[in-house]
């Protein structure tokens, strides 16, 4: 059961306690159509329950490295056939192929892996269907059987043969039919409300807040992610920016004390060679006493 229908059964819950709650029987009995609708749709109610729950019991747990690469080429081929089937089914005209058997690599090499094993057999089926006029489109009979042992190979290594893939498929394939069915008595069940409001408003009014559907989401919302991965990220860079501030400080410091201060040079000595006007002086004077 996907995110949507399970908010959707949530709200059926709360429709079937508010309509078989003793203190709201006259309302329920008033009219008897509506009676009738409540107990087929409250019917359905256990059905999808079970439903769910055996579906939920045949996903597969790990899988081993082998089998990991296993399914990166069984994602490797099916990704060439999806391309191939979606290029016929748009040249045709066929929309709900072009739909259907489109194949994303990432669909089948991650998530469940029977849910892959899944999607690459209802992809080969539809190739298999039209492999006379997929010749154009670069895909031949061997690549099928290709394709077609990879899926049973891979299904054989994750513990789920294709019959009890296959079985899964057709339970989960029951549940769209048991929510229609559910929606067309509630459908019936919102008509017979305006009927009652005349009667009993105070339980048509809880019954139209029961039929309100609260959508809780599977993750958290992407902006409110990204705004707390850029605050992460802004927080992070303010630490590294002060040590930079206080090594350029040290730096300037240290450039500053090195600098000679014009006031306090040291003397100039005299180099080899090198003479002064003051030792030319002493030196001259020194020969004329000679």
């Amino acid at each position: 059961m996907n995110r949507r229908q399970l908010n959707r059964l949530n709200m059926y819950r709360g429709v079937e306690r508010l309509t078989t709650d003793p203190e709201h029987q006259d309302a329920v009995q008033k009219i008897p159509a509506f009676a009738r609708e409540d107990q087929a749709f409250r019917g359905l109610l256990p059905q999808i329950q079970q439903t769910s729950k055996r579906a939920r019991a045949m996903i597969t747990g790990g899988i081993t490295e082998t089998t990991e690469s296993l399914r990166e080429e069984l994602a490797s081929v099916a990704t060439c056939v999806s391309s191939a089937v979606v290029a016929f089914a748009e040249a045709s005209g066929d929309t709900e192929l072009s739909r259907s058997s489109y194949v994303t690599r990432s669909s089948v090499a991650y998530g469940r892996a029977d849910d892959s094993a899944e999607i690459c057999d209802n992809l080969l089926a539809a190739a298999l269907a039209r492999a006379g006029g997929l010749g154009d489109y670069g895909i031949n009979r061997d690549l099928l059987d290709e394709f077609d042992e990879l899926i049973q190979d891979f299904s054989e290594r994750i513990g789920r043969p294709r019959q009890t893939i296959n079985k899964r498929k057709n339970i989960r394939a029951t549940l769209p039919e048991l929510f229609d069915a559910a929606e067309l008595h509630l459908a019936q069940m919102d008509r017979l409300a305006e009927v009652l409001k005349r009667t009993h408003p105070a339980f048509v009014t809880e019954y139209e807040t029961s039929r309100r559907i609260i959508h809780i989401p599977g993750t958290r919302p992407e902006k409110e992610e990204e705004q707390e991965n850029a605050k992460q990220a802004s927080s992070d860079a303010t630490p590294d920016a002060k040590p930079k501030s206080k090594a350029r400080s040290k730096a300037k410091a240290k450039s500053k004390q090195d600098k000679p201060d014009a006031t306090s040079q040291p003397p100039r000595t005299t180099q080899p060679g090198e003479t002064t006007s003051t030792a030319a002086t002493a030196a001259e004077e020194k020969g004329l006493e000679a």
